[in-house]
């Protein structure tokens, strides 16, 4: 970051002037205000040991500012040894100006925390003395108090710097309030020692340092080996480790305590573990040397054990000090391979342990020295989390029981003591830790309680932090841990999968505003010193080993994070070694090392030979996957080609599969006899309860029914090498899969979701029934559990349908919705597709979240802008513009609604680059689904038949007023339009609200009857009454009777309402009927 003397570049002075001159030129433009400068240029040279020398300039022109600014720089170099070896150059610019009085920016500066005004200040109309943002900042200009929290002008700095930089002209006197001065916004370049330009931002926290468009693994990678340089720097020949500096006055801090100092080894031994940099391995021993022989003291108990300790120079013992002495040794075992440090490991463990409540599992947090007894209770919280992640680490390393008893019995206290109110990300990571040993629910509750409200806490204002980003990245660890877990889905639905990762980003850009950056060192008293470290803007400028060893631990961590969705994305060769997939979860997985399970690089392989065309699935590839055993075997060349979860979707090629009696999933006992002769085998957790001697088919036990179910999709989705088109949204996502089916069927056919369920259980279900040689399989994904079904299916194309009001009760808000749906982007290649509809509300949510994720959108819909855009639809006829060309085509399926749908499938066509001809003749044919608009005809006691709209499937507002506008359509006279409507679930408090505007929606469409069942109805019954015959009914026996005994002859009826109300069994009356 900051060049050492012997690798001074030679880029010449001259062609960097050149070129910064031709950028400034191309941005700077000529303010016009009255009586003040058009034109503000200010050039600030830098180099070692001295703070930067500004020069400034101000004409009517860019060209004019620019010669005085030249004129300047080469009257400052005449005579002085320093030019020539000024190679940092930065140049700014005004391009805003605020005209205020003292006293109002008095007041100004008050609302600004210390070190964070981030303008400059003019204090005449001449601009004559005028300082930058930076030169304020870095000369204590804007510190009057040391106590004072908020910016005030401090009158002595300003003189004192004043005289330096502007010689024998006057110094402002700043004792009258109504003393005009300019506040300036600054625009500016940095020209880097290799003649590099770097843009530099002119607002908002990002003020003042480099444009940096993207964050990677080299970026990262680089931003750790210059923070570990420092800290390196910072390790003093004895091995003691120094405190850094106060960046602003250049004073050295005082050496840090002893458990600083374990914990600056601990980040030093980190960042050598990653980078293997030979200069930092050579600081890492003389300070580890240093730690142990001043830091160490060892004492022999009463009862003959042995114990050490790290001992502060007050004389105390911090439970915190021997817990990062732990963890700095374990983590350099780790990376050298070497166990030379074991005893003394175990020494500082058990001294810990000698801290800890045998009965409760308190630690307490410090002893003296003198007689080891306590001191303190308890000090800070992080104090814990440092002690149990320390055992848990040591656990790891040596197996050892007694280390991973304590922590639990530790971790059993924190959580009676409700610290997951503290957010902790050292109680996080010693979560993340010992749910892999001890994978209980309690832990797995703590971490997701101990994360903060991720949405509250990263926000514009609120500076970013490495504790943050450490909680962040502990998050997303965390769920997707829980995705590979289906006990614990009820805690996988508190996460926001989306926020979290949304969060991660914004917390990594944020931090670069605490990074010393060399334009911003420049003017500080020693840049060499602080350059490319982090820094504390409050306490002036405080670049401090603390600093230091926080921010490399939250970007190693980062970097891991990056280095992961680096290598799981990208192109996959046509042929290779496999994506490592096919082993199925075993039941020791809980007890890995923290290897990202599921998260090998793609690679496209040829069709594994045991897997036969269509997707059948032979006996050692079904007893494989499940790690099951065959009770009952099956005969020489048995096959089946899927799973059946009900009794509805059993057949002789398809595993039944029975819930034992502590499963939650599969078929009753009770239907046990009538599946036998339906089923060509029966997979369950309890075979005792399968009499082996009556049942003629084979018979599989398996350990969990849940976990071999998902076993089973997992191996067949990691054999599968085709598109998965993954389809999620609040409205219309059952009708586009059926739509995109037999779109697809010309084109080779496709897999598709049928009645199994679209939670986790259920997709994996469909994809272990799915045909492995079809050319594309689609997947209908719900919200519910969004980041496990990404997981699971890994879509190559995403379809939103839309986002609406539902589930609200569980969500919230429409916005969240859009978020948590936006989760089926999660684990998509990089280049892969999302089909958005661009007319549904919060499509920016939406696109933001596939754009993050380097997905190509395709959008479509009722909208303008659209890549798929509906121009008319009616009469069966459709015209859209595909991508600038407009298409026609006839639609079966009815209403306005089915040729939004239809456009959805045309862009998922695009997205698979298919041809469109034949997709488009099939629309002629389509029809709808039962409970999604199926239309037939019900015969009526009174003779003839009515024709009955089956819409009882699912219910939401958008849906709901769809389905009216439809009804509305029907050829008949209005008196023969019938709406029944029953209530619309799961939309939170506002659901009222949501049923009262239907009135409008029932009116236009000029119902000649209403009929309205459940208890949200009723109040809509009461303002319709007095408009249109209206009925409502509080039981589904009575809504049928009556409808038996009103309907007639050639009405049209709606049935409509969420599946959960019942209401399908009124159709299913008047279906029998039929």
């Amino acid at each position: 970051m900051w060049p050492a003397e012997a690798e001074r570049p030679v880029a010449l002075l001259e062609s960097r002037l050149q070129a910064c001159r031709e950028h400034v030129a191309a941005h700077c433009h000529p303010l016009t205000i009255h009586d003040l400068p058009a034109v503000s240029l200010f050039l600030s040279v830098g180099e070692n040991g001295q703070r930067a020398h500004v020069l400034h300039a101000v004409a009517a022109n860019f060209d004019a500012a620019w010669r005085l600014l030249m004129s300047g720089f080469e009257q400052a170099s005449k005579g002085n040894d320093t030019a020539t070896r000024w190679v940092h150059f930065r140049i700014d610019w005004v391009v805003g100006i605020r005209t205020m009085t003292l006293g109002s920016f008095a007041k100004l500066a008050a609302k600004v925390r210390r070190g964070h005004f981030r303008y400059g200040i003019a204090f005449d109309d001449a601009f004559a003395i005028a300082l930058t943002e930076q030169e304020l900042n870095a000369n204590g200009v804007l510190v009057a108090d040391d106590q004072k929290a908020c910016a005030e002008l401090n009158r002595v700095a300003l003189q004192r710097y004043a005289r330096h930089r502007f010689g024998r002209l006057p110094v402002p006197v700043l004792a009258d309030t109504q003393r005009k001065l300019h506040v300036l916004t600054l625009e500016g370049l940095y020209c880097d020692p290799y003649g590099e330009l770097h843009r530099l931002l002119p607002r908002g926290p990002d003020t003042g340092r480099r444009e940096v468009a993207q964050l990677d693994t080299d970026r990262i990678g680089d931003m750790l080996g210059s923070v570990a340089s420092f800290l390196s720097r910072c390790v003093r020949a004895n091995g003691r480790i120094g405190g850094g500096y106060l960046a602003r006055t250049g004073r050295e801090l005082e050496a840090p305590t002893v458990r600083a100092q374990a914990s600056a080894l601990h980040a030093l031994v980190e960042a050598w573990a990653l980078s293997r940099d030979e200069s930092l391995r050579s600081t890492i021993e003389p300070a580890l040397d240093g730690l142990v022989t001043r830091g160490v003291r060892s004492f022999r108990l009463a009862f003959g054990q042995t114990v050490s300790y790290l001992v502060e120079p007050s004389g105390h013992i911090t439970l915190a000090g021997n817990a990062m002495g732990i963890l700095a040794l374990v983590r350099l075992c780790e990376a050298t391979g070497e166990r030379g440090h074991l005893p003394l490991l175990e020494n500082l463990a058990a001294g810990m342990l000698c801290m800890q409540d045998a009965q409760t599992g308190r630690f307490d947090h410090v002893i003296s020295a003198r007689d080891l007894a306590v001191v303190d209770v308890f000090r800070h919280v992080e104090y814990d989390g440092e002690a149990i992640h320390a055992l848990l680490k040591l656990y790891e390393l040596t197996g050892e029981s007694r280390w991973l008893s304590a922590a639990e019995s530790a971790f059993d206290y924190v959580i009676d003591q409700r610290y997951w109110q503290h957010h902790s990300p050292w109680l996080s990571r010693a979560a993340g830790v010992l749910t892999r040993f001890r994978p209980l629910e309690k832990f797995f509750q703590f971490g997701v309680r101990n994360l903060p409200d991720f949405e509250a806490t990263v926000r514009p204002g609120v500076p970013a932090s490495p504790a943050m980003l450490e909680l962040a990245l502990a998050g997303r660890q965390l769920a997707e841990r829980l995705a590979l877990l289906p006990a614990m889905g009820h805690l996988l639905q508190q996460l926001d999968g989306e926020r979290l990762y949304a969060a991660i980003e914004q917390l990594a850009h944020g931090l670069l505003n605490q990074f010393m950056w060399p334009e911003m060192a420049m003017y500080f008293a020693h840049p060499e010193a602080v350059a490319g470290t982090f820094f504390s803007r409050r306490d002036d400028f405080r670049a401090s080993t603390g600093e230091a060893d926080a921010a490399i631990r939250a970007l190693v961590s980062y970097h891991a994070h990056l280095a992961l969705r680096e290598n799981t994305g990208g192109h996959p060769p046509t042929e290779g070694t496999g994506d490592d997939m096919h082993t199925p979860p075993a039941s020791t997985m809980g007890l890995a090392k923290p290897t990202p399970i599921f998260k090998a690089m793609f690679e496209r392989v040829s069709q594994p030979p045991g897997l036969q065309s269509g997707g059948a699935w032979t006996a050692e590839m079904v007893a494989s996957a499940t790690e099951g055993r065959w009770v009952v075997s099956p005969p020489e060349g048995w096959r089946v080609s899927g799973l059946a979860l009900s009794a509805d979707a059993c057949s002789p090629n398809r595993m039944a599969v029975l819930r034992g009696a502590t499963d939650s999933i599969g078929i009753g006992a009770l239907a046990l006899e009538r599946l036998v002769p339906m089923s060509g085998a029966l997979l369950t957790s309890d075979a005792a309860g399968v009499p082996a001697a009556s049942v003629p088919v084979p018979v599989l036990e398996v350990g969990d029914t849940a976990m071999a179910v998902m076993r089973l999709g997992s191996y067949a989705r990691s054999r599968f090498f085709g598109d998965v088109v993954g389809v999620t949204g609040s409205v219309g996502k059952t009708t586009m899969v059926a739509m995109l089916a037999e779109a697809l069927r010309p084109l080779g056919g496709a897999g598709h979701t049928h009645s199994q369920t679209s939670m986790p259980l259920g997709i994996a279900a469909d994809m272990a029934s799915m045909p492995q040689d079809a050319p594309c399989w689609v997947i209908e994904m719900a919200v519910d559990s969004m980041l496990l079904n990404a997981q699971l299916a890994r879509p190559t194309v995403a379809i939103v349908t839309s986002v609406a009001p539902a589930h609200l009760s569980h969500y919230g808000t429409v916005e969240r919705i859009a978020r948590k749906k936006s989760a089926i982007f999660g684990h998509m290649r990089l280049g892969g597709h999302a089909v958005l509809r661009r007319d549904m509300p919060h499509y920016r949510v939406v696109e933001r979240a596939a754009q993050a994720r380097g997905l190509h959108v395709i959008s479509y819909g009722d909208h303008d802008e659209a890549d798929v855009s509906l121009m008319v639809a009616g009469n069966g006829q459709v015209r859209a513009v595909v991508q600038g060309e407009e298409v026609s085509f006839q639609l079966a399926l009815p209403g306005r609604h089915m040729a939004v749908n239809a456009l959805g499938v045309i862009a998922t066509l695009l997205a698979l680059e298919l041809p469109l001809d034949a997709a488009l003749q099939q629309f002629a044919h389509m029809q709808p689904l039962p409970g999604r608009g199926q239309r037939f005809g019900a015969a009526l006691q009174s003779g003839g038949q009515a024709t009955v709209i089956d819409d009882a499937g699912s219910a939401s507002p958008e849906s709901m007023k769809a389905a009216l506008a439809l009804l509305a359509q029907a050829p008949c006279a209005p008196s023969q339009r019938v709406a029944v409507l029953g209530d619309m679930l799961d939309l939170g408090v506002e659901a009222q609200r949501y049923h009262l505007e239907l009135e409008q929606d029932l009116l236009e469409a000029a119902a000649g009857r209403v009929f309205l069942y459940g208890s949200l109805m009723r109040a809509l019954h009461e303002r319709l009454r007095e408009h249109t015959p209206s009925h409502w009914f509080d039981s589904l026996d009575s809504l049928s009777r009556a409808l038996e005994q009103n309907l007639h002859a050639g009405d049209w009826v709606l049935v409509k309402s969420s599946a959960a109300t019942g209401l399908g069994t009124v159709v299913d009356r008047l279906r029998s009927a039929s």
